[in-house]
C-alpha cells in the first residue's frame, strides 16, 4: 500500500511538473520563467525530506549533478543552456550577489552572503558539473528577486536572463522527468 501510494504521489508531481512546462508556452519572458520554475519545483521537492525549500534545493541538485556525472556530459541541452543562462548573468551582473536587494533579517540570511557567494567565480574555469550547480543558484536567486519585487521587469537584461533561465531549467525538468519515469 505504501509504495503505491507513493508511486501514485511521484506521477502525480510529474504530472504537474508536465502541466506547468505546458503552461511556460506563451510569449512572455516573466511569465514563462515563473511556469518553469513552478515545474522545476514540482521535480526537486520529489528529491528531498528536507522541510525547507533551500536544502532541497540543494538536495535535488546532489542528485542531478550524481546523474549528470553518470552520463558523462552526454546530457549537451542541459550544459549548453547553463553556458548561455550563467553569461547572461554574468553579463548583466545578476550573478554579482552584492548588486542585489535581500531584504531577509540578518537570522535568514544564512544560505546566501552577498560579498562570497560568486567572489572569484570565472566561468572560463567551471567544469560542466559546475556550471549546473551555479545555474541552479543563479535560477533560485533570480526567481526570489522575482517573486519578491526586487528585479525590475522593464529592464531588458532581466528579460534575457529570463528567457536564459527558463530554458536551462526546462532542459533540467525534462531530464529529470525522463529519470523520473524510468524509475
Amino acid at each position: 500500500m505504501i509504495a503505491s501510494t507513493k508511486r501514485t504521489f511521484k506521477n502525480d508531481q510529474i504530472q504537474i511538473a508536465k502541466d506547468w512546462l505546458r503552461r511556460s508556452e506563451v510569449a512572455d519572458p516573466y511569465f514563462k520563467f515563473t511556469a518553469v520554475f513552478a515545474a522545476f519545483n514540482s521535480v526537486y521537492w520529489l528529491s528531498s525530506d528536507a522541510d525547507r525549500e533551500l536544502a532541497m534545493v540543494n538536495d535535488f541538485k546532489d542528485k542531478l549533478l550524481y546523474q549528470f556525472e553518470q552520463l558523462r556530459d552526454s546530457e549537451t541541452p542541459c550544459i549548453e543552456s547553463a553556458d548561455a543562462f550563467i553569461i547572461s548573468a554574468e553579463r548583466f551582473e545578476v550573478a554579482d550577489l552584492g548588486h542585489r536587494r535581500d531584504r531577509r533579517p540578518p537570522r535568514r540570511k544564512k544560505f546566501l552572503d552577498n560579498s562570497t557567494f560568486f567572489e572569484g567565480i570565472r566561468f572560463a574555469d567551471l567544469s560542466n558539473m559546475e556550471k549546473i550547480d551555479v545555474a541552479i543558484d543563479l535560477a533560485y536567486q533570480f526567481r526570489c528577486n522575482l517573486i519578491h519585487g526586487t528585479k525590475n521587469v522593464s529592464l531588458r537584461e532581466n528579460e534575457l536572463t529570463a528567457k536564459a533561465g527558463a530554458r536551462f531549467l526546462r532542459e533540467v525538468v525534462a531530464f529529470t522527468i525522463r529519470t523520473l519515469e524510468r524509475y
